[in-house]
């Protein structure tokens, strides 16, 4: 027994040792195979071709110590990258083999806000050469060296040795190499921005070229872009990156290209139907494809003259390792061209053809309820090969079988819902998917909330997010540049505390009730103020000066109490705010953000009142509902001392038949459209087709100060486009937001217009 358990395990050490052994890059290529494939390189002290080797380690650019140690460096990399089927869009996540340390370093514009099956796949840089069995692997080296000899080539038909001695000859593209020449740069890639005075036109063995090549390597290398797009002549200073360049570019799969290394590993890279009408096919042709496809590929007839460059080349390394041209061991060098391949094309077709399981309920990743009911979990399978079995839904550490099933949240908070497909003798299929249950009236649950994003375009209006403790709804459209919390393109909801209990809005019939007295102002709720008259302020829609003589409590009374900051409010209205016109005119609510004038001291007055004190140290008065409200009063008294009470979801429905009549017929409009943008004029034309018969209150509001610049109130003719003409003559230049609202500050349409003067 002894003596068998001695023999395996001497048995396992042989295995393991010729395993280990069998992976060595020696095996592939060897030092001493170095000076016979490239007897021509990159020498600084001989650029005349006569084949003098370089005389140091430290001029030896393209040694073989310097490809060892690029493959060994790359080797500890490996890419996590996930791409939605249907689109090129990534989010690429790094991970160091030896530490284990992982980083997301890309999410591309689109792939947040994408819904189609998520498709996931590891780059891991240790398979370079080290994929198959030995002949592959020889095989793969052929034609990666094949390639990065024809980018660097500078052989001619009769030169000694032969044209395809001289790979690796040029280390820098011809015409930049020992000048000042500034090249390739895209001044318009906002992701991999130019650096000033900086070129970027090919360099090391792949012959890297433009900013935003150099940028990517960067990121896949050293994690951080900046790196090579500082330092693009990083590549020709080093041996070791310009090789982990070439290297990255043939290991790395750009959608809806595959990668160089895939497609010379036999049954790694299987076309689809499509693939295979245009033409590609797996083996050396189809590298030449990826790497300049768009060029040297899909003339017809015959090959271009670099694709025989290529050819050459890989038959001198092929025949150099005694292996074959192609992958099914034929010899052939007609079947490693591209001259009858199609470039590659993104597939409409890809997202079918996958098996896959999909959300379908909920229908958003926010779910806003009045109480913790049922809800319904559905998943709908996408099984082009009926591979599937059996489908399951875990949440909440629940595992339910089917693909619709109920499930009772336990808690307002953040869920992620995971399905899984199970298939015979093949991996699980799995999806996931999060959303967020929570009560806007209370603000229970938003801490789950998902958090704004800079990097996403939020096109349409009504997105929840939350930023700075704070749950924002955006007015329109928001960009990177539109932060919450700097301008009203996001709406204050609420201020989020995620205590369980998320406030307390108090039941009424008429509008809310008033609450005791406190020293802190009801900030994110939405309140309405009450003159001792016993009428309502109103901000009339931001057209005319506010008055506090509203009889019911209508969208123009209910005011959001916003956070300033320093202990001050701000109030706003269909998403402008109340200016106190620092106590010199009567106050108005037509600013898009809030500065000095637009914030308030709230004081709690001993009688259970409240008062509101400007920045210029004035109260604001009711007038006694007689006249336009003013902040000029020195003291707080009877006409500046307000009730006030928190409007509660259902009064906010709950209007008055009046006030509900008034606003039925508004409607967004359906387009909007300025010309000229930017416009020069002293004449802004407008065709909007509003489908209102209400009145249109149409301002250009600066979109700095938050101040109207020009308004104009129009009644429609009726549900087609109408012609408008906006006299801007007064309006200086610079940036504005055009805002189209009813009459009775229902906001219906927005776009953004600059001034030129």
């Amino acid at each position: 027994m002894k003596r068998l358990f001695m023999a395996i395990l001497l048995l396992c050490g042989m295995v393991i040792f010729n395993t280990t052994h069998a992976q060595m890059l020696t095996d592939v290529v060897a030092s001493t195979d170095w000076n016979v494939l490239f007897p021509h390189r990159f020498n600084p002290d001989d650029r005349s071709g006569a084949g003098s080797l370089p005389t140091t380690a430290a001029k030896d650019f393209y040694s073989y110590a310097n490809f060892a140690e690029a493959v060994r460096r790359m080797g500890n990399i490996k890419i996590i990258a996930e791409r939605h089927c249907g689109t090129n869009s990534y989010r690429l996540t790094r991970v160091d083999k030896t530490t284990g340390a992982s980083i997301v370093f890309r999410t591309d514009d689109g792939f947040n806000d994408a819904t189609s099956m998520l498709i996931t796949e590891t780059i891991d840089y240790g398979s370079f050469l080290n994929e198959g069995d030995l002949t592959t692997r020889k095989r793969e080296l052929a034609a990666f060296l094949a390639n990065i000899s024809q980018e660097t080539t500078g052989g001619w038909p009769t030169a000694p040795g032969g044209q395809y001695a001289w790979g690796l000859y040029f280390r820098e593209e011809q015409g930049y190499e020992g000048a000042n020449n500034i090249g390739y740069r895209d001044e318009t890639n906002t992701r991999y921005p130019p650096a000033p005075g900086k070129s970027y036109h090919g360099r090391g063995p792949i012959q890297l070229s433009y900013n935003y090549n150099y940028g990517q390597v960067s990121e896949f290398i050293f994690g951080d872009k900046n790196v090579l797009l500082a330092n693009p002549e990083k590549v020709v200073q080093d041996g070791i990156v310009a090789f982990e360049t070439g290297i990255w570019f043939w290991m790395t799969q750009q959608s809806p290209k595959p990668s160089c290394h895939d497609v010379m590993i036999p049954g790694k890279f299987n076309p689809t139907a499509n693939q295979t009408a245009a033409g590609i096919k797996p083996g050396f042709g189809a590298t030449i494809n990826i790497i300049n496809g768009g060029i040297e590929c899909g003339g017809g007839g015959a090959e271009k003259p670099q694709v025989v460059g290529r050819i050459g080349h890989y038959t001198r390394y092929t025949t150099y390792k005694q292996v074959s041209l192609e992958l099914n061991g034929g010899n052939n060098s007609i079947n490693c061209g591209c001259a009858t391949m199609h470039p590659f094309a993104t597939d409409n077709s890809e997202c079918a053809n996958i098996t896959s399981l999909a959300f379908t309920a909920p229908s958003s990743n926010i779910l806003n309820v009045s109480s913790l009911a049922p809800i319904t979990l559905s998943v709908t399978k996408n099984d082009p090969r009926s591979e599937i079995t059996q489908v399951f839904v875990k949440v909440d550490g629940k595992r339910l079988a089917g693909t619709s099933v109920q499930f009772t949240p336990t808690a307002y908070k953040s869920y992620t819902v995971q399905a899984v497909g199970i298939r015979s003798g093949k991996d699980s299929v799995v999806t996931n998917f999060t959303f967020a249950i929570w009560n806007s009236s209370t603000l229970q649950g938003c801490g789950g909330l998902p958090a704004w994003d800079a990097a996403k375009v939020y096109a349409t209006p009504g997105f929840i997010v939350l930023y700075n403790s704070t749950v924002y709804r955006n007015q329109w459209w928001a960009g990177s540049a539109d932060v919450p919390g700097t301008n009203t393109t996001w709406a204050v909801v609420g201020v989020c505390n995620d205590n369980g209990g998320g406030g307390t809005t108090p039941p009424d019939g008429g509008g809310g009730t008033t609450p005791p007295p406190s020293t802190q102002a009801p900030v994110g709720k939405t309140i309405w103020l009450q003159g001792n008259t016993g009428q309502y302020v109103s901000s009339k829609g931001g057209v005319n000066p506010m008055f506090c003589n509203a009889t019911v409590v209508a969208g123009w009374n209910q005011f959001l109490v916003v956070d300033a900051g320093n202990g001050k409010i701000a109030l706003q209205n269909g998403g402008l705010f109340v200016s106190s016109e620092n106590g010199t005119q009567a106050m108005t609510c037509n600013r898009l953000a809030f500065q000095g004038w637009e914030t308030f001291d709230w004081i709690v007055n001993s009688n259970g009142t409240v008062s509101l004190r400007g920045s210029n140290g004035g109260y604001v008065s009711s007038e006694n509902a007689a006249q336009a409200m003013t902040c000029n009063r020195p003291t707080a008294q009877g006409w500046e001392q307000f009730n006030y009470g928190i409007v509660s979801s259902a009064s906010l429905t709950a209007r008055s038949v009046a006030a509900v009549e008034e606003t039925a017929t508004a409607q967004p409009v359906k387009s909007l459209v300025v010309y000229p943008n930017p416009v020069t004029g002293n004449t802004l034309q407008l065709a909007i087709n509003a489908g209102n018969t209400t009145k249109l209150v149409i301002a250009l509001v600066d979109a700095q100060t938050g101040r109207v610049a020009a308004q104009q109130v129009y009644q429609p003719t009726g549900k087609q486009a109408q012609q408008i003409q906006l006299d801007i003559s007064r309006v200086p230049a610079g940036g504005f937001i055009l805002k189209v609202s009813s009459e009775h500050g229902e906001q219906l349409g927005t776009t953004k217009v600059v001034r030129v003067k």
